[in-house]
């Protein structure tokens, strides 16, 4: 039977574009990523060995820099420049790295449970003598997870230096959406946060959300738009309809 072991894709970009977006918080993690395993992606692992050796080789880290170390090699493995981008959009704010940092090394020590378990049930149905060392070593890994496990009470100063850093950052936070008494009140969209467009069938939400589509992609931004109602033909009418302002639906 094949093992679900646990890992988080999104922290692992997030921890990656951070240090591409701020160096300086490379010193904050390597403690909790000694081990380049704690990354599950394996594009991952290797973008994490070139942050290190650029870290070490005292080298300027940014998008274009870490975009240019890419080789045809990493491209086989999913380490591309597209890649590389979409950990920059999962950036976070600086004083978030250390948590999500923290929450990879907990699940990195989960699945060398998990590993070592089928390991010693291996070896116990088979009556082999090593279980006896298997147990020792899977004994050091859970005391390793008891003393890493994430606190559900975070320290006051670390909330307050995350609240600073996401309030001098807002405005790189935010995309507007065209509307201008919308971005009045709301400021706009968040990102890293879901926002609901709520209404009754037939008042509009479709035609808002296209409408706020295509402002966002004439800002220069990437998008997706999916609809579990209307096919893509009737989708695209509605965007032909609105980007003529002459042709009519019906």
């Amino acid at each position: 039977m094949d093992l679900i072991l646990p890992y988080d894709y999104d922290t692992e970009d997030a921890v990656l574009g951070t240090i591409i977006m701020y160096p300086e918080a490379y010193d904050d993690v390597a403690s909790y990523l000694t081990d380049k395993e704690v990354f599950y992606q394996s594009k991952s692992r290797k973008l994490w060995d070139k942050l290190s050796l650029m870290i070490k080789n005292r080298e300027r880290i940014d998008l274009i820099t870490v975009c240019g170390k890419i080789t045809k090699d990493d491209s086989l493995i999913g380490l591309t420049k597209y890649y590389v981008s979409g950990c920059v959009e999962k950036c976070s704010v600086r004083a978030s790295i250390k948590n999500y940092a923290h929450s990879l090394f907990d699940k990195y020590l989960m699945r060398k449970i998990i590993v070592q378990s089928e390991k010693i049930k291996e070896k116990a149905i088979d009556n082999d003598s090593a279980v006896y060392d298997l147990l020792t070593e899977t004994h050091t890994i859970f005391g390793e997870l008891i003393q890493f496990k994430p606190s559900q009470i975070q320290d006051i100063d670390e909330i307050i230096s995350i609240t600073i850093d996401s309030m001098k950052r807002k405005e790189s936070l935010l995309i507007t959406t065209g509307y201008k008494n919308l971005d009045y009140f709301s400021g706009g969209l968040t990102r890293g946060e879901i926002t609901i467009v709520g209404g009754r069938p037939g008042h509009g939400k479709t035609t808002l959300l296209i409408n706020m589509l295509a402002n966002i992609l004439e800002k220069g931004y990437r998008a997706v738009f999916f609809s579990r109602e209307l096919p893509n033909s009737e989708l695209l009418k509605k965007i032909i309809c609105l980007e003529s302002q002459e042709l009519s639906e019906q």
